[in-house]
């Protein structure tokens, strides 16, 4: 099953015309490690989410799935190790 993160990365690296290992590589990670996280059977780490962001131009509410557009005019606090561990549990089920 795949979740809103890993289908917004999926949907945005597909948009770049972009293959898994490519993609990888502009975050200094294995092929292997990029598949995983797309698959939703790895956890992605905080700086691996603000590096997505920064290599897409969109906000990291964007990726996990807060903001509905990439680019989103209203600001909203949440704990980001709450939402990382509902995220995970997500691709659990």
């Amino acid at each position: 099953m795949t979740n809103d993160l890993a289908k917004r990365i999926i949907d945005l690296r597909e948009s770049k015309n972009w293959t898994q290992t490519q993609l990888a590589k502009k975050m200094d990670l294995s092929k292997s490690i990029m598949s995983k996280i797309e698959s939703g059977h790895r956890k992605i780490t905080t700086d691996e989410l603000k590096s997505l962001a920064e290599i897409f131009g969109v906000s990291t509410d964007y990726l996990l799935g807060i903001a509905s557009s990439t680019t989103s005019s209203q600001t909203t606090s949440f704990d980001i190790h709450d939402l990382l561990e509902s995220n995970a549990q997500d691709s659990l089920q």
